[in-house]
Parts: C-alpha cells; structure tokens; sequence
C-alpha cells in the first residue's frame, strides 16, 4: 500500500528505480527498459510470488507521461478497447499527459502496446478510485476482466492482488508481475470507508500486502464457479505489509453504474458480466452431413454457446486441437463447476465426434476426484476424470442417432475438489 503524503505516482528513474515513499495509492517508478528492477525468481509484491505467464492476460501496465516524468500504475482490460486503473493515476487531461497500455505480458516490457487517447475517472480515493481509458485500438487480447454483477463478492474471505508494485515497503519495484493472496479484513480499520472500500490483510499478522507500483491493478475475488472476478482497485494503505494496517481497494460494486456510464461517454465498449445466464441459442435445422454444432472449434468465442466466463479461451495454458481456441474446463486447482451448453437439431443418423485432452496433477490412481461429463438432454453420454488422463488429443464419437430429428442440448461439464488441477479441454465438437 502507499503512506498519504503524496498526491501522485513516482518519477520514473533513468538509471534505477528510484526508492521513494509515496502518497495515496501512488506506485512505484518503472524500471528502464533492458534494466529490470528485480530478476524473474525474486520474491514480490509484497508476500507473494511472481505469476505465471498467461495467468493473467488482462492485467496491464499504465505509463503516464507529463512534463514532470514517467510515471506508473496497474490496471485491467475489460473490453476490447477500454481499460480499467485508479483515478489518482489518471488525474491529468490527454492535453497535459500522454498514456501507454502495456496488456498481457509477465514482463510488462513485452506486452501489447497501445496507446490511452481519452479517459474518464471518479471523485478519487476513499470516495471513488477508478478511471476508464479508451485504447488507440482494440487489443487482440480476448481475456478480459469480469466486473462484479453485485455486492455478494466483496467480503469474500480471501482475495488475489497482482501488479508490479515494490517487492518491500521502500524498496524497488519489479518489471515482472507479482500475485499475492490476502485475507478479508476483520478489523476496524475499513469501517469510515466502507462504502467505497474493500480492505484487506492488516489482520495483525505482517508480511502480504500490494504495495507502492500497484495502485490502479485489480483485486479479484472468485465466484462460485472458481472464476476470478475483479472487485476491487488498488487505491492507498499506509505504508507496505504492516501488521495492523489494511490495505484499501475502491469497491467497483459501489461504483458500477458510474463506471458503465463513463465507458459510454468515452466510446468505449461495455464489458460483459461476471456470469452471463444461461440462454438456449436456436439453431436451424440442419441438412444431412452438416455440422449442427454452431463454432465447434471455438474459433469464434462464446458464439452459440452459454455457461461459465473464461473456459472458451485462446490461452496458451493448453494448445487447441486445431487453431488457437477450444474448450479449456477446469484447471483451477480449487473447487469450482464449469460448463458449456447449446441447443441444436440432432440431423438424421447423427453422430457426435469431438476431441478431448486429460491432463491432471492429481497422483490418485483410483479415485475420481475431478470429473467431467458429456450429457444429452441432462444424460451423461460419456465420463472423464483424473483417472483416464491423455497423452494429448484424442478422438471420441457418440452415437445420437436416438435423437435424429429432436431438439437437444448438449452441454459438457466440469467439477474439480479443493487441490490439485485437472484440465478437461475439448475441441472441433461436431453433430453430423
């Protein structure tokens, strides 16, 4: 977090990263480029470790440029062309300041540049600590951050904080994304800004916190179905990873509607929500040979299919059978249940073929402790778990011709437990 005696993020050094005591959610100076601040292994954001690569391709790195210096901040893609970061970091006009989006890189050196051309923010720390950028153009990244559709979230027991902030109160900063988990704040210390606010750690026990450099990043929190869902904004703290002081994140679910509204007044795109609900989509009859299935390969996103935020991805965590995307359900490692669904019209004599990769970190040799089902019309039609792992894609092909000529729904579901991943990925699904 960040002592409140300085009203902006620090100077960026051209030599070295600077170490400084920083004001209200003010962040750490960027490291020069080709001179890390600290190497890949170092320990992090204060507590924590660095993040694997691709775990977190919506998070990005803001550079703001003024008559003063370069400054830095975090924040978060939430749309193709709008980011999400705090106000205190977007506190000048585009007149006066120049802005850089640095998007989906563990190295932020590395990651997908765009440029910031128009932003809107709220009132500022502890009454509305958030802004909104419009990018130069979309980015080609399509994992973006879900905004909390409600409060239910916001005192959830524990949370995840990533950035590149300092790795120690006064110390440097890291050009390499850090993530730290951090517990709900039981004290009192968040109660005069509970409104506005999320507070966490500073439960009397030191050590894990965000720091200064990660002011404007998200704080997510996971739903029921094991998803990330960004409900806070790294605002302001005193000091880093002290005892008995909280951390303070603008609570994004007392400012939805204002930042929905600021999203419009800049033309930006809206981001969806953190679970869409589930909707059968209709598809036409199909002829015989066609593919009933709409975007099988997942080339398209979330085209014709409804169900959980996140498994259809082009993450490179698990290779596509063909293309870049595919079905990727599970892999959490913590209990969570994800699914997709479509309705479709089963042609005469069909057939199901699809593609199916097993991989797991579970060492059980006869307990199914994650499980993922192929159901027709609520009917498994086929079962896969820990136990009937891959070596990589391999074929599989349902006979449905009891259903030629009815409408069905085919939906393709995962369970994992509370430890120890297992990835159920499937790709180029058919109904011939």
């Amino acid at each position: 977090m960040r002592h409140l005696t300085v009203p902006r993020p620090a100077l960026l050094s051209l030599a070295t990263v600077a170490a400084v005591t920083l004001g209200a959610g003010v962040l750490a100076p960027i490291a020069q480029a080709g001179a890390p601040a600290a190497p890949p292994d170092v320990n992090p954001i204060v507590g924590g470790g660095q993040a694997p690569e691709g775990r977190w391709p919506m998070a990005v790195k803001i550079k703001m440029t003024t008559s003063g210096g370069t400054f830095g901040c975090g924040g978060t893609l939430i749309s193709p062309d709008t980011v999400l970061t705090a106000q205190h970091c977007l506190d000048e006009t585009p007149s006066t300041m120049s802005v850089e989006a640095l998007i989906g890189k563990v190295d932020f050196t590395k990651g997908e540049s765009r440029k910031v051309v128009t932003w809107k923010t709220g009132a500022g720390p502890r009454k509305g600590d958030w802004a909104v950028g419009k990018l130069d153009r979309p980015s080609t990244i399509t994992t973006f951050a879900p905004l909390p559709a409600d409060t239910s979230l916001d005192r959830s027991p524990w949370f995840t904080a990533i950035g590149w902030g300092r790795l120690t109160e006064g110390g440097a900063s890291t050009q390499y994304l850090q993530q730290v988990d951090l517990p709900l704040h039981t004290g009192s210390g968040c109660l005069p800004y509970a409104d506005a606010e999320i507070c966490a750690s500073g439960n009397g026990t030191a050590g894990k916190d965000t720091c200064n450099g990660d002011s404007g990043g998200p704080l997510f929190a996971k739903n029921t179905y094991g998803r990330e869902v960004q409900v806070g904004i790294t605002s302001w703290g005193v000091g880093c990873a002290r005892a008995n002081d909280a951390g303070h994140y603008t609570k994004i679910s007392a400012y939805r509607s204002q930042i929905l509204s600021a999203i419009d007044a800049i033309g930006g795109t809206r981001p969806g929500g953190t679970t869409p609900t589930p909707t059968p989509t209709p598809t036409p009859t199909p002829t015989p040979g066609s593919n009933a299935v709409v975007n099988g390969g997942f080339e398209s996103g979330q085209t014709g299919w409804t169900g959980t935020t996140g498994p259809i991805t082009n993450n490179a965590g698990r290779p596509a059978h063909t293309g870049t995307w595919k079905l990727w359900l599970g892999g959490n490692g913590t209990t969570a249940t994800e699914y997709q669904r479509q309705t479709l019209t089963v042609p005469a004599g069909g057939k199901l073929p699809y593609w199916v990769a097993v991989d797991s970190a579970e060492t059980s040799g006869y307990t199914a402790y994650d499980k993922a089902t192929v159901t027709i019309n609520g009917s498994a039609v086929a079962s896969y778990s820990n136990l009937t792992k891959t070596s990589g894609y391999v074929q599989k092909t349902i006979d449905l011709s009891s259903y030629a000529g009815r409408s069905v729904t085919l939906k393709i579901t995962a369970t994992e437990d509370s430890s120890a991943q297992s990835s159920f990925v499937f790709d180029d699904i058919t109904v011939q």
